[in-house]
């Protein structure tokens, strides 16, 4: 498997849009893009299709003395099988996810035990 991203570029932006569009675009949101025509009189024909899902990354950011221009990586969500757990096996980490579960309550205790294989 290999994971393929895109990116977004949106130009044109008033910079006094600069703090709210920050707002809106946060690395790690879901972000989907779609593929729709329009005809003469700006009336979308048929329905648009889903090209790509993935989440945001960090945005590149360019200012001019009139326009904001912000290009978008976007990463298919199958880059997470590209990366390493930052998880642990541990009662506490568990429960920072999962408050009311106490599967691994018991799992510190192996550290201590001493196995003898016959």
């Amino acid at each position: 498997m290999e994971a393929y991203g895109t990116s977004v570029t949106l130009s044109g932006i008033d910079p006094v849009l600069l703090s709210e569009s920050m707002d809106d675009i946060q690395p790690g949101l879901q972000a989907t893009l779609w593929l729709g025509g329009f005809d003469r009189d700006n009336v979308m024909f048929g329905s648009p299709c889903q090209i790509f899902q993935g989440i945001i990354d960090q945005p590149t950011i360019q200012m001019s003395d009139k326009t904001l221009t912000i290009t978008l990586n976007l990463e298919g969500k199958i880059i997470h099988f590209q990366r390493a757990s930052q998880r642990k096996y541990t009662s506490a980490d568990q429960r920072a996810v999962y408050p009311h579960d106490s599967g691994f309550d018991q799992v510190e205790q192996i550290n201590f035990i001493a196995i003898n294989w016959h």
